[in-house]
């Protein structure tokens, strides 16, 4: 699966949607992911201890507002991870999410995807929605000097059980 371009987010809302992000870096903590170094990060409805391939779920950050947002981007989502800078490597996520992720860009970035023989390299832009396999190698190979990320997963449900 290629990436696909679901929407862009408003042109009116971009500011205010990148505001809320710049106000979340002080609850932000460094990323503890090695193919994440100097990138920072705040897990949103849920956050799943990576560590383990079987990881802990817990409750994590919420609020109305990104509540209403997350359910306008990718209906159903219950899992979210907010980035701030920081390249990332080639990875696949993690098995507590379903397959298919949805992400918000604000800022420019290159987004790549897929195996080693069979990569694509796709221009991220300020404000795009777009889709992808998470279980497919990703990375972000390059992005502008200020960049946020949001990135929209919805549980498998073994993991989804641990919040209940």
């Amino acid at each position: 699966m290629t990436v696909k371009f679901i929407n862009k987010v408003e042109p009116n809302s971009i500011e205010d949607l990148r505001n809320w992000c710049r106000e979340r870096i002080q609850d932000m903590s460094r990323d503890v992911s090695r193919y994440a170094p100097g990138r920072m990060r705040m897990w949103i409805f849920a956050e799943c201890d990576l560590r383990q391939t079987n990881a802990r779920v817990y409750p994590a950050y919420s609020d109305n507002r990104i509540q209403k947002f997350a359910q306008r981007v990718f209906p159903g989502c219950d899992i979210a991870l907010l980035t701030y800078n920081g390249k990332i490597d080639w990875h696949r996520d993690h098995n507590y999410a379903t397959t298919i992720a949805r992400g918000v860009n604000l800022g420019q970035a290159k987004f790549g995807i897929g195996l080693p023989n069979n990569r694509e390299v796709i221009d991220l832009q300020d404000g795009d929605i777009y889709e992808f396999n998470c279980k497919s190698p990703h990375a972000i190979l390059w992005h502008s000097q200020e960049r946020f990320s949001i990135t929209f997963w919805k549980m498998r449900s073994e993991y989804k059980q641990q919040l209940s």
